[in-house]
């Protein structure tokens, strides 16, 4: 929540991983900003992993598939900003894709 604001078609939200294995998501009709505040590891998106790490920001398109990876044994923090207010309902979960850390 932004303190005093009352934000209208926009949402962030802080994550915080551990390496391993995290399936995809994807959100059909929006972008989502992802800002590395600590850590480092990999985006995948669609099948390309790229290198992230603390100060990275990318740009997800809307429908891409993605997830973020931490390197092994390590964690990473991420801000996500999202066009939308409701981020639950623009998600969709992608269960059968896993992506693995190593």
């Amino acid at each position: 929540p932004l303190k005093g604001a009352a934000p209208h078609g926009f949402s962030m939200r802080v994550v915080s991983l551990q390496g391993g294995r995290r399936s995809a998501h994807r959100h059909p009709h929006c972008q989502e900003a992802i800002f590395v505040i600590t850590g480092s590891g990999r985006l995948w998106e669609d099948g390309v992993f790229t290198s992230f790490e603390q100060g990275d920001c990318a740009l997800v398109e809307p429908g891409v598939a993605h997830a973020t990876i931490p390197d092994p044994g390590s964690a990473m923090e991420l801000m996500c900003f999202f066009p939308i207010e409701d981020v639950a309902s623009a998600t969709e979960e992608l269960e059968d894709v896993v992506v693995v850390e190593g």
